[in-house]
Formats: C-alpha cells, structure tokens, sequence
C-alpha cells in the first residue's frame, strides 16, 4: 500500500518504473543522477490526460529527489536511457517537448 506524501522507498522503484509507462507516457535515465518524463506524440486533450495520470503516480509514490541515482541506474538497467539504446527515441521526444508546455519534464 503505497502512502500519499510518504517518499518512494528503493524496494519500490521497479513498480514505480512500471507504472508510468502503462499510462501511455515514457520514462527514460538521463545520465548517471537524472531521469526524465516523456509522452507520446497524441491530441492535446490525450496529453493532459496521461499527464494528469502520471502526476497521480507521483503523488501517490511520494518525493523521488533521494533516489535519483537509483531510479536512473534502474532505468539503464532496462535499456531505458539516452546514452544507450533509447537515444534516438528520447532526442525525438526532447525535439517534440521543446516545443510543447503541456508535456511534464522532471528530473
């Protein structure tokens, strides 16, 4: 049972990697320390809505900034990074969000 306002606890990162995903959003290791939060390309009224989903996420995990390092070390495991195999999916997602405001980036 996950706690609102509890932080994210080490044992709970893999769930947490889960999670997003499955809400039609993306979720890739940014370096060593740094993660960051993507959607697909979808109607501006799609993205809200998994925006508001993933931000449901978070709250629902708690404060994340402890475990930056592990959760990017999590991810890379995964191949979910921009150094690694996810590189060229994630460059076109940061093209896309740079010109977006409605897409959440947190690091």
């Amino acid at each position: 049972m996950l706690l609102v306002g509890v932080a994210i606890r080490i044992d709970q990162i893999p769930s947490f990697v889960k999670e997003v995903p499955s809400t039609g959003a993306t979720l890739y290791a940014a370096g060593e320390n740094h993660y960051l939060f993507g959607k697909p390309d979808v109607p501006h009224d799609k993205a809200e809505e998994i925006a508001a989903r993933v931000n449901g996420i978070c709250e629902r995990y708690g404060p994340r900034d402890h475990l930056q390092t592990e959760i990017s070390s999590h991810l890379a495991s995964l191949g979910l990074d921009i150094d690694g195999h996810g590189e060229c999916r994630v460059l076109r997602w940061l093209d896309r969000s740079a010109r977006s405001t409605s897409c959440p980036v947190l690091a």
